[in-house]
């Protein structure tokens, strides 16, 4: 019989695959061209585990890129229903970019994944709620703004992109990056 924890609970080979596209994220962003070997040392398994999950170079950098957009739209589609009062958004929305800092950094560095239409296809879903983001943000600023919404949202992720650089460059404090962010974001560097 099926207890209802292991409906929930991801399965032991799950969490094993997903750790090892955490730890492959991670040495993937610091150094693209780097071998299999090396991820895997890095994860603490043998290369032949590592194949166990991901036959191929192409199959890992599929699975961390999947896992990327699995995690940014976890992390930024529920701003939009959750943060309850407009004046929030903009706050929730950076420290959820701000949490997948490593797989964002991932898809910006990959560009193998500009090619691929099911990739595309997901990345401009979330590019369509963090315009739904950035409608709401300027509701709260009460600007008469004619830029195009996309433009906002660039801007927002390149923003994003420097703090997290940042961040695993040690010149940034984690809790100091979402409201350095916003402060950009809203008022410029002026």
């Amino acid at each position: 019989m099926t207890t209802t924890l292991s409906k929930v609970r991801p399965s032991a080979a799950l969490r094993k695959s997903q750790s090892l596209l955490d730890v492959a994220t991670t040495v993937l962003v610091t150094e693209p061209g780097t071998s299999l070997s090396a991820v895997a040392q890095a994860a603490g398994v043998s290369r032949t585990t590592l194949h166990k999950y991901f036959p191929s170079r192409d199959d890992l950098l599929r699975a961390v890129g999947e896992r990327a957009l699995d995690l940014c739209e976890a992390a930024i589609l529920p701003v939009n229903t959750t943060a309850d009062r407009d004046d929030y958004v903009l706050t929730s929305l950076t420290t959820a970019l701000l949490s997948v800092g490593a797989q964002l950094g991932f898809l910006w560095r990959t560009p193998a994944f500009d090619h691929e239409p099911t990739f595309m296809a997901r990345w401009r879903r979330i590019e369509e709620e963090l315009a739904i983001s950035v409608l709401r943000i300027r509701r709260v600023e009460d600007r008469e703004n004619l830029r195009a919404p996309w433009w906002d949202v660039s801007a927002l992720l390149a923003l994003v992109y420097v703090a997290s650089e940042s961040i695993y460059q040690g010149r940034l404090a984690p809790l100091d990056a979402p409201e350095l962010v916003s402060t950009t974001f809203l008022k410029g560097i002026g």
